[in-house]
């Protein structure tokens, strides 16, 4: 054997041992979670489907975890040129759509609803469109906090530019498009204590529907039996004669 075929050799023989210990060193780790029980089991599981940097619970995750269908998806460096973001809210998948200063795509993907705020934490102070609907106000607040200036607008503006075949990532990329608009209009975010006043007022105006619905209902039953009342909230009953008693009371209103 000539001295290149034995070197040629040797070289293999030296992949193929590294690639054995690596493959080794993978098992071992993956071995340790599963010797913690169910705990250790479930730590492994949701680091590995973090969605930014890799675990949010501070373990450490095996470098072939790709092999086994669980890849992480990492920080791109492109992320800290994102000076402007669209967000699609939802109840449990989100849709970013983030652009930096030359209006090209930086990044466009989904995240789960425990990821959102730690990706935004990742991304530098930037602008962030949201269509106004219940929850975009408690995001509003969460994402200023984080130094984000977050700008909520009402759906019907958001529309006109959402492109062919709507869906979530459609109307990200028309959100992140609206909120640069200088005649965009938007809508202020309110704090929890005006959500909890606007609650109590629905609240009111729902018992007042309510009560004019059961007082027409009644009403419509008195002239079956000749009866006839004026206007007004009325608190009736009937006896087994359906001969109805009223009594006329000051209206809530």
């Amino acid at each position: 054997m000539t001295s290149r075929a034995f070197s040629k050799s040797a070289n293999a023989a030296g992949k193929v041992a590294e690639f054995s210990r690596s493959g080794v060193e993978c098992a071992r780790e993956l071995a340790k979670p599963f010797a913690k029980g169910a705990a250790g089991r479930r730590d492994l599981l949701e680091s590995g489907c973090d969605a930014v940097d890799g675990s949010s619970t501070g373990a450490r995750v095996p470098s072939k975890w790709a092999l086994l269908g669980h890849p992480m998806i990492r920080r791109s460096p492109g992320m800290q040129t994102t000076t402007t973001v669209g967000l699609d809210i939802a109840k449990s998948v989100f849709q970013v759509h983030g652009v930096d200063a030359n209006s090209n795509v930086v990044f466009c993907r989904q995240l789960k609803r425990r990821y959102l705020l730690t990706f935004f934490q990742k991304l530098p102070p930037c602008l962030v469109g949201i269509e106004a609907c219940a929850s975009s106000h408690y995001w509003s607040r969460e994402l200023q906090a984080l130094g984000h200036t977050v700008r909520l607008m009402p759906p019907a503006y958001v529309r006109p530019y959402v492109k062919r075949h709507k869906n979530d990532a459609a109307d990200a990329e028309a959100i992140c498009e609206a909120v640069t608009r200088r005649n965009m209009r938007f809508v202020p975010t309110k704090t929890p204590e005006q959500q909890s006043c606007l609650t109590l007022h629905r609240t009111r105006h729902l018992f007042i529907r309510q009560q004019t619905a059961i007082i027409n209902s009644n009403r419509a039953t008195w002239p079956s039996s000749g009866s006839s009342h004026r206007s007004g909230a009325v608190v009736w009953s009937s006896c087994s004669k359906l001969s109805p008693i009223a009594v006329t009371l000051d209206s809530p209103r």
